[in-house]
């Protein structure tokens, strides 16, 4: 049973669950949370689902030797102080976890993505993945601008005054991915010279990861789907091999 659960972690099929692990988080928990207003609670609820999240994160980037205590640390420190700004929340422990989640996502998308661009057949558990990072993107811009306005008030002019509330955290939500996707409505914008940079760097990476990479892996996934496309066996992690398409070959002349 404990290898079987260690091959799901380690395959491709675990960037499914991050997905979707991450889709809850963003688009149904926390919306859920600030429409039902439960103060004494919101900051708990939040705290677990951002917990299984990252925890989802780890169990993908799960591997033997120095990287699985590498992992097991970096899931264990921020979880600690999360745990500790949620019973307490000083300022100044605030400001740390806030600097420490930028890293650990920010490693878990680095990580993530080295995955997605492995060797190997590009399956729809990579695209997932690779839409996985997408989101991941979206929060990691998300952090920075709530640590932004820790340090600047007024630096994004969202209606939420409290920088530690889950209604706070929505609307830096919807402004990240509204940045992002570039569909900036407008209601929400950003007043700091810093917060209007991280605005510009957001947008443009949004549109260059999609244009660059979600669609050179769609184009690749479909053209492996092909009947009889043209394919290539090579050497890939582990010795094992891996297949890639590859443009069919012209035949020599003859002279």
């Amino acid at each position: 049973m404990k290898n079987h659960v260690r091959a799901f972690w380690t395959s491709d099929r675990s960037l499914s669950v991050l997905l979707w692990a991450l889709v809850l988080m963003i688009f149904v928990v926390v919306p859920t949370v600030v429409m039902l207003g439960a103060p004494e609670w919101e900051r708990v609820i939040a705290a677990v689902f951002f917990t299984a999240v990252i925890a989802s994160g780890v169990m993908a980037v799960w591997s033997p030797g120095e990287v699985r205590r590498f992992a097991a640390v970096g899931f264990a420190v921020p979880m600690v102080l999360l745990w500790v700004e949620v019973a307490y929340h000083p300022p100044f422990v605030s400001l740390v976890t806030g600097g420490i989640r930028i890293l650990l996502v920010g490693l878990f998308t680095t990580v993530l993505l080295s995955r997605v661009l492995a060797p190997g057949p590009v399956t729809r558990a990579r695209i997932k993945g690779a839409l996985a990072v997408y989101l991941l993107i979206g929060v990691v811009f998300e952090e920075a601008f709530r640590l932004l306005c820790m340090a600047f008030p007024g630096a994004v002019n969202v209606s939420a005054s409290h920088a530690g509330s889950v209604k706070f955290t929505a609307e830096l939500i919807y402004f990240s991915f509204s940045t992002l996707t570039t569909a900036g409505y407008g209601d929400v914008v950003p007043v700091h010279p810093i917060a209007r940079s991280l605005a510009n760097a957001e947008a443009i990476t949004g549109q260059m990861y999609i244009v660059l990479l979600i669609g050179r892996l769609l184009t690749l996934h479909l053209a492996q789907a092909e009947p009889g496309g043209p394919v290539e066996v090579t050497e890939g992690i582990e010795g094992e091999g891996d297949l890639r398409t590859t443009q069919p070959r012209r035949p020599a002349a003859q002279g």
